[in-house]
């Protein structure tokens, strides 16, 4: 299917723990529930010894 633009924003934080605590969160507030559509992930990687950043 296709999406329009717009929705919310939530970071995830720079570890397992708290992109788990934060999944866990958004559950318990009901901003993901069995209704939730979609969910985009987007990952920002840098590579120091090319000096090259990647977003996924």
């Amino acid at each position: 299917g296709t999406y329009r633009g717009g929705g919310y924003i939530a970071s995830l934080g720079t570890t397992n723990q708290s992109s788990l605590n934060m999944a866990a969160y958004l559950q318990q507030h009901s901003w993901l529930d069995n209704k939730t559509r979609a969910v985009f992930v987007e990952v920002t990687l840098y590579n120091p010894h090319v000096n090259l950043f990647s977003i996924i």
